[in-house]
């Protein structure tokens, strides 16, 4: 991570961090950034995807805010998946952005029947169908429902993962994605 904050739920009976808790941490997370309209726009982009979370889920229910900002060479996540979190609300400014994919495209039997093997391997047959992949543009805003969204029917959140990137002869990726994550958590993130 290039830059992390996290926000710390409030003691019990006392209202959630306000929105000047969470627009210190906006400003925390994107300090390293240089100063100037960028870093500024990055940090409007985090206080909006930080409100629109708290929005759609009660802060009683998801009290952990964690906002990141990430230079990703490598993917971590090169493997279609669906994260063990409340919700993810995220920008790519720079490369490609997170792939998703609908339910009814995903063969959820094959996620065990792949562990283990390489995702050029499991990638197929978990989405056979890769005309059913969803890749939004850089800069789009992606929404991704985890396992613990509540009223999420069978625990499944929303299947996806970090894009295919291409690598030149030393296998180094040819670009870096730069993103903004902001995530809600029932609790606390391992840092």
């Amino acid at each position: 991570h290039l830059l992390l904050a996290t926000l710390r739920p409030p003691p019990p009976g006392v209202p959630v961090s306000g929105l000047d808790d969470v627009r210190a941490a906006c400003a925390r997370v994107t300090s390293a950034l240089p100063a100037g309209a960028f870093r500024d726009a990055m940090r409007a982009d985090a206080e909006a995807l930080s409100a629109l979370l708290l929005r759609l889920v009660c802060p009683d229910y998801a009290p952990w805010l964690t906002l990141q900002v990430d230079i990703i060479g490598h993917n971590a996540c090169s493997r279609w998946h669906q994260d063990n979190y409340v919700g993810r609300a995220m920008i790519t400014y720079v490369g490609p952005s997170t792939w998703l994919v609908d339910d009814r495209s995903v063969r959820y039997d094959q996620f065990q029947a792949t562990q283990g093997t390489p995702s050029a391997v499991s990638d197929p047959r978990i989405v056979p169908d890769y005309e059913s992949i969803h890749m939004p543009p850089p800069n789009a805003v992606v929404l991704i429902k985890g396992r613990l969204w509540p009223g999420i029917r069978g625990g499944v959140g929303i299947t996806h993962k970090a894009p295919n990137m291409r690598t030149d002869a030393r296998g180094d990726p040819v670009i870096k994605r730069l993103m903004l994550k902001v995530d809600l958590a029932v609790q606390r993130p391992g840092v």
